[in-house]
């Protein structure tokens, strides 16, 4: 057997090249990372031209850095071409995150939203904050992809939390796989729009995973930093810190309330954005509006589907209720509950998602999957080995975590399924019943 080791880091590079008989052009690829970043991807950007002036974005590979096979690229173009010339830019592009599977390039921006109604003087509200979009794009040769997250928001700890200077450096090292201000695709005269709410104290891009995947394929998705967010980085660089104590049911629903409003104001704004943005002006459909979060950040999105007749669908990561006025009112939009395999810590809680529910009426969804925790629906698990997810969050049932990459597909099918089906009325039937496809998941149930 082939003994795997790793060396310091070397620049990426095209290492070989061959005309097939057919025309068609092989190309081998080398570059070596450290035994660091060795559960995680590498990404190679290729470009293409005909005169080494005007370049265009062709492909871009990704590969496990545990991977022994030499990475290859067949281009069935070239025959078209009297001449055609390639490059890969050096950089190491480490990611921790499986390339969306849609057939767009994902852009990505953020900005900073001011609410005149609200004022910071007794910082008990959320008068500036963060947002992030996700959304189609135009790939654009000689750009490289975004930094996973702020270096200041990696560096805090903020994924793990022991802070751990290991995990801290890994993290600021990470590119996503989205493109900073590309342009708008314009396949479609108007995209859906999901918005994205994190867990407790989280960032809005602590599920870059998801947001990506559903960029991927058409949707523009809107991450917010709420009052909580452990540490939110500012346009002008200011560094502001979150404020939060969940000490009872009624602190957290006073939490989500604060989120809600950060929802609705998002959503207002996004009407002015339609309206005037050179870049996202005319193409949202704000008549197809869904919202999602993990933790806190779901039962953030499904009450932005009780009481905002402008989200038409949510999905919860594992979130609880904490006890609010779900359980006495219907959700009386489709709903899609992701939950967590059992584990001490669940069960000491209770589980007050399933009375939501069995309340409600009709499209609603229940995803269980086996051998995982709450930590697995979130980018937490593409980040931490299995050792630091469980000292966290404890250990399923069985004892063994369901493989990082596993859990991404899985959950990036049932969400994407969803959301097209219930806002863009396109149904892959996967949620007709249990999938084949699917085994891990342990209990389906709908009604």
């Amino acid at each position: 057997m082939a003994e795997l080791k790793f060396f310091v880091a070397t620049p990426h590079s095209l290492s070989g090249i061959q005309a097939e008989s057919n025309g068609s052009v092989n190309l081998t690829f080398k570059g070596e990372t450290t035994a660091l970043f060795a559960p995680y991807y590498d990404m190679y950007p290729l470009e293409t031209s005909t005169n080494l002036v005007d370049w265009a974005p062709l492909a871009t590979l990704q590969r496990t850095n545990t991977a022994l096979d030499t990475l290859q690229f067949l281009d069935g173009d070239a025959p078209q071409f009297s001449k055609r010339f390639y490059r890969t830019p050096t950089n190491a592009l480490l990611t921790p995150i499986p390339q969306p599977t849609g057939p767009y390039s994902v852009g990505t921006f953020s900005m900073m939203l001011t609410d005149p109604s609200r004022t910071n003087t007794a910082l008990h509200t959320n008068y500036q904050f963060m947002i992030t979009f996700w959304y189609p794009a135009v790939p654009q040769a000689g750009i490289l992809p975004a930094l996973f997250v702020d270096k200041q928001v990696a560096m805090c700890g903020f994924y793990v939390s022991t802070a751990a200077s290991s995990w801290s450096n890994r993290i600021a090292a990470f590119f996503s796989h989205s493109l900073s201000n590309a342009p708008l695709a314009t396949n479609l005269v108007k995209y859906p729009v999901v918005l994205y709410s994190p867990g407790w104290t989280g960032h809005r891009r602590e599920n870059t995973d998801k947001t990506e995947e559903l960029a991927s394929w058409g949707y523009v998705v809107v991450g917010l930093d709420h009052l909580d967010t452990f540490l939110s980085v500012f346009p002008d660089g200011t560094l502001q810190h979150g404020q939060s104590v969940l000490t009872s049911s009624l602190a957290a629903y006073g939490t989500i309330e604060a989120r809600l409003r950060d929802e609705q104001f998002v959503l207002d704004e996004l009407a002015s954005l339609n309206a005037n943005d050179p870049r996202l002006g005319g193409r949202l459909d704000l008549d197809k509006i869904g919202a999602f979060g993990w933790s806190l950040g779901g039962a953030t999105a499904a009450q932005l589907c009780l009481r905002d007749s402008r989200c038409k669908a949510g999905a919860n990561f594992d979130g609880t209720f904490y006890e609010g006025n779900m359980l006495t009112q219907t959700l009386g939009v489709p709903f899609l509950f992701f939950c967590e395999d059992d584990t001490a810590a669940a069960e000491s809680i209770g589980d007050d998602r399933l009375p939501v529910f069995n309340h409600m009426a009709t499209n609603a969804y229940w995803v269980k999957l086996k051998s995982t925790v709450h930590g697995s629906f979130s980018d937490w698990d593409l980040i931490v080995d299995s050792s630091s997810l469980a000292g966290v969050f404890g250990s399923p049932v069985s004892g063994q975590f369901l493989p990082p990459a596993r859990v991404s597909q899985i959950v990036r099918a049932y969400l994407l399924s969803f959301f097209n089906k219930f806002l863009l009325g396109e149904d892959d039937h996967l949620l007709d019943g249990p999938s084949s496809a699917y085994p891990e998941v342990e209990q389906f149930m709908k009604h």
